[in-house]
């Protein structure tokens, strides 16, 4: 098993006992298949935070590049 496989399965364990987790990461694909819920930030400021139902790599990402269009 690999290191990262190791990280998701301790995540769930927690995730099963009712922990929240909170993760962080860069990785779309990541993101997108272990959490719940997803609240992207810019420049310390919250841009969306989206439930699993809405998650998609084109709201995510227009979400950390919103204020590079707004300003």
């Amino acid at each position: 098993m690999g290191a990262k496989a190791e990280i998701y399965g301790l995540i769930e364990d927690a995730r099963k006992e009712g922990m929240a987790i909170l993760v962080v990461s860069s990785e779309l694909e990541e993101l997108v298949s272990i959490c719940h819920r997803i609240v992207v930030m810019r420049r310390g400021r919250i841009t969306a935070e989206l439930e699993r139902s809405e998650f998609s790599k084109e709201r995510i990402i227009a979400a950390a590049a919103i204020d590079l269009v707004t300003g």
